[in-house]
């Protein structure tokens, strides 16, 4: 017998009987389609059911390892509950040197080969090529999801001939991208104290404001269909919604919240897509059709998301970014969110809770210091009694300084509040404020009213002192800073 013959023969009686060996690195890729493997639009795919993917797959398994006269087993194994949309047949494997071969063990997600090689030798570069199909590939719904299959060879015995390899052969992103931005012409836009907070400044102008743009697009490089084609949108609806914004300004003509698509930054009607704002101001919703979406926003480019401020409402300040989202429905909900603007006001803000009338049992002391070192400042106040309604709003505050003196916190009618400056603020002051701005001598307050306090000032403290009234030998001092909120309460 030649030398060959006999390593052959060796190499049969090693595989039969379980010995174990050393071998090659197996490789595995995916030869068919062409393109493979693809990235599938998720927006197309159900997130349950049994739908397919029409093309046929051909995985490419090379053992690495020469065989012959012995047999082996060979599995291929579906994952992420993908099923065969057919049953595989012995004809669906292909192996060089045309070993016998017939599948004996089959299930929904996987089947095994016996290849008999007898004879036949499989060379160690010559390559299995599986072809397959599948169904229930509602994995493919989730952005980002990889399908594999993995193939493995062992001898009857078990003992490894060509190692596990798992292979993608099908994969998920989104067909649609929706991409939003800060508008980087007006990132340093902000709520001008010094005005009240009725208007904007570093915006487009002192109404209005840029939250950013926002794009909706196809994905680069396009996904595909699931017949392995460039996707093509189909979306049936979709809804923009903004929480946590300032629109309290924008309820009433001439404000609005609004997508420009007329691209001059000015809102109208006719052209431009208006937002539906809560009655709280603090929400506003688009909602789009399927025919605005494809045919005014999909490829588009990107368009402004702009506010627009009535001029005469003071601006809300929210402590916390807005939290938007754009939602388009196709085979299910596709939720993509949407980073814009959180425009606060370009100085510092701070409420608190317990302010007295006048008479009242206790009586306040309220000071406020100016902690910059050059920046005199405008002190505004809004007092809101204790059912939230509003008693006055963005009035200039006044108060007495070390020498007793009044001093009027306004650049207009007083000095404001110079640097490294404190004045002390009582419930006599604040129910001045409240009449001038309400032209009544006999306005007031009843019950513990709330005053926020806001002002141009990058760096302000308020401190807060309550004394009781009563005829009590210890008059103890009550500090209620620490239950203040805001930027400039420390």
């Amino acid at each position: 017998m030649c030398k060959k013959k006999i390593f052959g023969a060796v190499i049969g009686t090693a595989l039969a009987m379980g010995a174990s060996a050393v071998y090659a690195a197996s490789t595995a890729t995916i030869t068919a389609p062409s393109g493979a493997p693809f990235d599938y639009a998720n927006e197309q795919f159900d997130s349950s059911g049994t739908e397919e993917l029409p093309n046929t797959f051909t995985l490419s398994y090379v053992l690495g390892t020469a065989i012959s006269g012995g047999d082996i087993y060979v599995t291929f194994k579906l994952d992420n509950d993908v099923k065969w949309s057919s049953d595989p047949m012995a004809a669906d494997l292909a192996v060089t040197g045309d070993p016998g071969l017939s599948p004996t063990a089959r299930t929904e997600d996987s089947v095994t080969y016996l290849l008999n090689t007898g004879d036949k030798a499989i060379t160690s570069t010559a390559p299995m090529a599986f072809s397959f199909k599948v169904k229930d590939v509602y994995a493919l719904a989730n952005d980002g999801t990889e399908l594999k299959i993995t193939a493995k060879a062992v001898t009857l015995l078990g003992n490894t001939v060509g190692e596990e390899k798992e292979t993608v052969y099908a994969k998920s992103k989104h067909g649609v991208e929706v991409e939003c931005k800060v508008d980087s012409t007006y990132q340093n836009v902000a709520i001008d104290v010094a005005s009240g907070s009725k208007v904007f400044v570093n915006a487009v102008n002192s109404s209005t404001a840029s939250l950013g743009t926002i794009n909706i697009k196809s994905a680069a490089p396009p996904a595909k269909t699931k017949d392995g084609n460039n996707y093509v949108f189909d979306g049936q609806s979709g809804s923009l919604t903004i929480i946590g914004g300032p629109f309290n300004a924008s309820k009433a003509s001439p404000g609005a919240v609004f997508i420009d698509e007329g691209s001059d930054k000015t809102y109208d009607s006719t052209t431009d897509f208006g937002a539906t704002v809560s009655d709280d101001g603090k929400d506003a919703e688009w909602a789009f059709t399927s025919d605005n979406l494809k045919d005014k926003f999909f490829d588009k480019g990107a368009k402004s998301v702009l506010i627009t401020v009535d001029g005469d409402t003071p601006i809300d300040d929210n402590d916390n970014e807005p939290s938007a989202t754009m939602q388009i429905v196709f085979q299910k909900n596709e939720n993509y969110p949407c980073p814009l603007e959180h425009i606060k006001n370009n100085g510092s803000v701070c409420t608190v809770f317990n302010v007295p009338p006048v008479g009242a049992q206790d009586e306040m002391s309220l000071r406020i210091t100016n902690k910059t070192s050059s920046q005199t400042g405008v002190v505004l106040g809004t007092l809101r009694d204790k059912e939230g309604e509003v008693l006055f709003e963005q009035q200039p505050l006044q108060g007495f300084d070390s020498s007793r003196a009044v001093v009027i916190l306004d650049k207009e009618t007083g000095p404001g509040l110079l640097p490294k400056a404190t004045i002390r603020i009582t419930s006599d002051n604040i129910l001045t404020v409240l009449r001038a701005a309400k032209d009544d001598e006999t306005a007031t307050w009843k019950g513990r009213a709330v005053l926020t306090i806001s002002s141009d000032l990058t760096s302000m403290e308020v401190f807060n002192l309550l004394r009781t009234t009563t005829d009590v030998v210890i008059k103890p001092l009550l500090n209620l800073s620490v239950g203040a909120s805001g930027n400039g309460c420390d």
